[in-house]
């Protein structure tokens, strides 16, 4: 059964942008920054980074997971409340591929 399409006010709609830049940020700097701090390590202090690579691929590992469960968790329609999985939406796809409304 599909969700009928409501419009939003320019409010809500410049909200939902906000809150999809902040997804898209914090997936990418979630995965960054672990990758950052791991190659860092590797070129700042070789011989530390014998010992102690472990704890920075753990780092890492972390970092890649928290970046999924952003995309995963906090990616959804806020009028059908559907996950969009990989798909954000942009100014050129504005509409939700579950009910349709146009969300950005």
């Amino acid at each position: 059964m599909e969700e009928q399409q409501r419009e939003l006010d320019e409010r809500e709609l410049a909200d939902n942008q906000l809150h999809f830049k902040q997804v898209i940020w914090k997936s990418i700097l979630l995965a960054l920054i672990p990758a950052g701090i791991h190659v860092g390590h590797l070129l700042i202090a070789p011989e530390a980074f014998k010992v102690y690579w472990p704890y920075t691929l753990v780092v890492l590992i972390v970092g890649s997971i928290a970046s999924c469960y952003v995309l995963v968790a906090k990616n959804r329609c806020p009028i059908c409340n559907k996950g969009f999985g990989r798909y954000i939406p942009t100014q050129r796809s504005p509409n939700c591929p579950g009910c349709g409304s146009k969300i950005v």
